[in-house]
C-alpha cells in the first residue's frame, strides 16, 4: 500500500505530468519486495506516463510509448551505497502488474481507482452547475467601478433634474 508520503508524491507527479498536459494517461503501482532481505535498495513504486491512452486487460496494461519513473522512498542507510531516489526511463509494450500490488490508473477499461477522478468530477459539477463564472480578476474589480459610476449618475440626475435637457 502507498504510504501517505508516497501517495502525496504520486499526486504531485500526476499533477505535474498529466494535468499540465505533457502526458494523457498514467499507471502507478507499488513494488512489494518479496525477497525477505529488507534492503533499502529496491524501488517502492513505479509510475508510467503515456501520451496515448493506456489500455487495460485485468492486470496487463498496454503502453505505446511512455516515461517510467521508479521511486525509492525508503530510508537511506549509512552502511550501504545508496542508489538514486528517483529514476527515469523510456518504456513501451505491455506492463504486467502482479495481482497483490496496489494500482492507481486512468487507463481505459480499468477497474482500478483514478487519482484524477475527484478533480474531474468537481470540474464537471462546477461546469454543469455553473458555479465557475470564469471571470478574471480585472473584470471582477471593474464591476464595482461601473456600479459606482451608475449610482453617481443617478444621484446627479436626482440633484439636478432639469440641467442639460432640451428646452421646451
Amino acid at each position: 500500500m502507498f504510504t501517505q508520503v508516497e501517495y502525496t508524491y504520486l499526486e504531485n507527479l500526476i499533477e505535474t505530468y498529466v494535468l499540465n498536459g505533457d502526458y494523457k494517461s498514467y499507471l502507478a503501482y507499488t513494488n512489494t519486495d518479496l525477497s525477505g532481505s529488507y534492503t533499502t535498495d529496491t524501488y517502492d513504486f513505479f509510475v508510467i506516463f503515456s501520451k496515448e491512452d493506456i489500455t487495460s486487460n485485468v492486470n496487463n496494461f498496454s503502453v505505446s510509448s511512455g516515461l517510467k519513473i521508479s521511486v525509492n522512498s525508503s530510508q537511506a542507510s549509512r552502511n550501504y551505497a545508496n542508489g538514486p531516489r528517483v529514476e527515469f526511463a523510456e518504456l513501451s509494450g505491455v506492463v504486467s502488474v502482479p495481482s497483490y500490488e496496489f494500482i492507481y490508473t486512468n487507463a481505459l477499461q480499468s477497474a482500478y481507482p483514478d487519482i484524477l477522478a475527484k478533480e474531474v468530477a468537481e470540474n464537471r459539477m462546477n461546469y454543469e452547475n455553473n458555479i465557475a463564472y470564469n471571470i478574471t480578476k480585472d473584470e471582477f474589480y471593474i464591476m464595482p467601478l461601473f456600479m459606482g459610476i451608475l449610482i453617481m449618475m443617478l444621484f446627479l440626475k436626482w440633484c439636478f433634474p432639469m440641467k442639460g435637457g432640451k428646452k421646451v
